[in-house]
């Protein structure tokens, strides 16, 4: 059974965790992220009420800590072109 996921930044970071072997709830205890801003993506793919992100900081903290590489980076780069993480 399909279940649709709302948030496609939310979403985008769950595959990309999944293919190295975490999930979103890692994002806490392993980069450090707010455990309400976990939360928050979590319920996000859930619920079409709000599409939070992250910062630009905790965004670094991710790509550093699960070594995202360039076509990960690209596909969470959600300022239209900004370069992010080790493509700056």
């Amino acid at each position: 059974m399909y279940t649709k996921r709302w948030n496609i930044f939310a979403r985008m970071l769950e595959d990309i965790l999944t293919q190295h072997g975490y999930r979103l709830g890692h994002l806490d205890d392993r980069a450090g992220i707010h455990p309400t801003t976990v939360s928050r993506l979590q319920h996000s793919l859930r619920q079409p009420a709000t599409y939070p992100t992250l910062n630009p900081s905790d965004l670094e903290a991710v790509i550093d800590i699960f070594h995202l590489n360039e076509s990960e980076q690209l596909s969470l780069d959600i300022d239209n072109g900004r370069k992010i993480g080790v493509l700056t």
